[in-house]
């Protein structure tokens, strides 16, 4: 009995602790705050949901709603369409009268408000399942940012009018309040230039991402002057967007830096980005095949290809090094689609930047990097340098690096700029084996967060350089020793992969480090298993490795195996279990007992809010009034009859699901006819005080039974 005593002592809390989120999450909003772990990732590969068939040219707007239903203001059409529910087929749309719609918001009650300020200077509400609309709020111009908070008051940013403002939904008054800009573009704490998208929390906060200056901007409630956010190392341009987790951590759409921009308590990161090479998210023991595949050999690429490039259409581009050509094989196909020729001298490198650009090292006689634009036929120099670039990248700030390794150092020059003056990054110009010198360097891969990471040819290691230092770390790669690396790229988790060259393998890191992940033989060959002085590698979104097999003259693909991520590995659950005195850490799957209890109370928890809480929201107007339902619906269907004579709770049925009485069963249909329910808080304060009180009491209760048996040696 004792044991049933302790489970419910956990169970009852963790289910209170349950209503309460139920409580805090079920304020009346209709957005959603996830609660996200420290590290958390997303796959930098990303999913089409919608396209120009539905959505139109140049969407701004959108929205998803607690029930995952997806709203797309298409402004060029004039509607907003409707992917109800999680669907993935378009469900519906709302037009008439729309005039380039910027943006929406979904209530939590359905009603859908919508920026009709282009031409018709007002908002829009489209009420649930309704087909027609009504004036909500008359503006100056359009609204690039539509919120409603939980005091029912909708917000409009006015970008052209430098301005936020807003108006209570609960009067049909058209009067509206300035609470963020003075209608004067400016950078001060009072003013705002272009203001897009806004977020208000819980604490009637207002969160503006000020897209010309570069910034978000935080009002406290009430307030007009605002204070900048700080980003840390993350330099924003024209942000767009701005939202809020569970933990008030801060996201946000970094538009002219074409990324996104995520905080936690490690601060801020960019979280993703539209990046033109693959990071393929692998499993921790991801094996690839041992015999490649040849992908295409010395009749198309030439005589000794080095450099290759693979972007996330599955379009390889590579860099013929004697015939002077950049061969192009576009959107996964096997069948070479093009090239690129024209003053190339023996090129080393080739990168591809999300736009369709493309980079080619022309250093050898050209002393440059010549650009390609997407579907162009001709070239212009995008950097001039001193000598062979053996490796090219752009990074997220638009940044192209260029590899001198005859010249032992990094470079690097911006692209938003016509000006040829570049940075050194890594290196010093001069050969050497120490933090800050290189010697020979070749291929190079920046990670989001800007740090360089170096494959130190002659020095036999990989060399990391956070943002902005030219003091280099070495990666530690354990037992594997390298010899001439040649290549390095990360996958979507950071891990390492590298081209030994002088070993003829290629080397991979996941969380059990370093390991041969191909052409582990030791030796060189032309046979399917081995290459010959391997150079640059590339994953494809599949996660499949290409590799340009120099002295083979080809480019061999080495296959994922989907089977070797198959394996199932188990782990133990625990939660903490809290007593007013004590906290530990319990396995949930110690005894069949624990099983039990948690899968019957989480049973009763779903079906009390899946029941009850549709009908109790309907029917209450307060919040805490709804919470005390479900608390009480929750103990009367575990059948815990509570009385509070000397605070003292009484648990009769203890795995029984008891039935409510005749009478009570009549009282609840009385009070649903009445739409009411009887108001608890006065004293819900009291009673919750109460509740923990009694279980304190019994958890005492029990420590001192089991303290008695230990003395009597039972």
């Amino acid at each position: 009995m004792k044991i049933l005593n302790a489970s419910f002592e956990f169970i009852i809390i963790f289910i209170v602790q349950i209503l309460v989120i139920v409580f805090l999450f079920h304020l009346g909003i209709s957005y959603n705050q996830p609660k996200l772990c420290a590290n958390a990732t997303w796959n930098q590969t990303a999913i089409t949901f919608a396209n120009i068939t539905t959505v139109g040219t140049q969407p701004v707007g959108m929205f998803v709603n607690t029930d995952n239903s997806v709203y797309v203001a298409d402004q060029a059409n004039g509607r907003i369409q409707v992917w109800l529910n999680g669907s993935t087929t378009l469900t519906g749309n709302y037009s008439g009268g729309l005039s380039a719609p910027r943006n929406v918001f979904a209530t939590d009650n359905g009603d859908v408000y919508v920026d009709n300020g282009n031409t018709n200077y007002r908002v829009d509400k489209w009420g649930w399942n309704s087909t027609s609309s009504v004036p909500a709020m008359y503006v100056c111009g359009q609204c690039n940012g539509l919120f409603v908070d939980i005091n029912n008051m909708l917000y409009c940013a006015m970008s052209t009018y430098h301005q936020v403002v807003s108006k209570s939904l609960d009067t049909r008054l058209n009067v509206w309040n300035i609470v963020a800009g003075t209608g004067t573009a400016g950078s001060t704490p009072s003013t705002l230039n272009q203001p897009n998208g806004i977020f208000v929390d819980n604490n009637l906060n207002l969160y503006v991402a000020d897209y010309s200056n570069n910034r978000i901007q935080k009002f406290a409630s009430g307030q007009l002057n605002g204070t900048t956010i700080v980003t840390g190392a993350i330099i924003l341009a024209g942000p767009t967007s701005v939202i809020l987790d569970a933990d008030g951590y801060i996201f946000i759409t970094d538009m002219i830096n074409q990324r996104l921009i995520g905080s936690g308590p490690n601060g801020f990161r960019c979280i993703a980005i539209s990046i033109s090479y693959n990071q393929p998210k692998l499993c921790a023991n991801a094996t690839w095949n041992s015999t490649a595949i040849t992908f295409a050999n010395s009749t198309v690429v030439g005589t000794y290809p080095l450099g290759m490039f693979v972007n996330t259409n599955n379009s390889v581009y590579v860099a013929g090094y004697s015939s002077g050509i950049i061969q192009v094989w576009l959107d996964g196909s096997t069948t070479l689609t093009g090239s690129y020729s024209g003053g190339l001298s023996l090129p080393y490198s080739v990168f591809v930047t999300d736009n369709g650009d493309v980079y080619v090292d022309n250093g050898n006689a050209n002393y440059r990097v010549d650009k390609w634009g997407w579907n162009s036929t001709s070239s212009v120099p995008a950097m001039y340098t001193c000598g062979q670039c053996y490796g090219l990248f752009v990074d997220i700030n638009n940044m192209l690096y260029c590899v001198m390794g005859a010249y032992h150092q990094v470079v690097s020059k911006s692209l938003d700029t016509r000006l040829n003056v570049w940075n050194l990054v890594a290196g010093t110009g001069t050969a050497g084996s120490t933090s800050v010198t290189l010697n020979n360097p070749w291929a190079i891969f920046v990670d989001n967060n800007l740090n360089l990471y170096v494959a130190d040819y002659s020095n036999n290691r990989i060399q990391k350089f956070a943002s902005g230092q030219l003091n280099g770390t070495t990666i530690v790669t354990g037992a594997i020793i390298l010899a001439g690396p040649t290549s390095v790229i990360l996958d979507a988790d950071g891990y390492i992969f590298i081209t030994d060259m002088i070993n003829q393998r290629l080397i991979g890191s996941g969380p059990n480090g370093f390991r041969c992940i191909a052409a582990c033989s030791g030796s060189y060959g032309s046979s399917s298993s081995q290459l010959y002085n391997p150079h640059v590698i590339s994953f494809d979104t599949y996660g499949n490795i290409f590799v340009a097999d120099q002295f083979n003259s080809r480019v061999q693909k080495f296959l994922l195996l989907p089977d070797s991520c198959n394996e199932t590995t188990t782990v133990t659950t625990m939660a903490t279990v809290t007593s007013m005195d004590s906290t530990q850490l319990v396995p949930l799957t110690t005894t069949t007992s624990y099983s039990n209890i948690v899968f019957v109370c989480l049973s009763m928890f779903l079906s009390i809010i899946n029941d009850s809480f549709r009908h109790a929201k309907d029917n209450q107007k307060e919040d805490q009034i709804i919470l005390s339902f479900i608390l009480m619906k929750f103990l009367r269907w575990t059948g815990k009859v509570i009385g509070w004579n000397d605070n003292v709770i009484h648990f009769y049925d203890y795995l029984g699901l008891k039935k409510a009485s005749e009478s009570e069963i009549q009282e609840e249909q009385d009070s649903r006819m009445r739409s009411q329910y009887s108001d608890p808080t006065d004293n819900f304060a009291d009673r919750i005080d109460q509740l923990l009180e009694a279980l304190d009491k019994i958890y005492v209760d029990q420590q001192a039974d089991l303290l008695r048996l230990k003395k009597a040696g039972v």
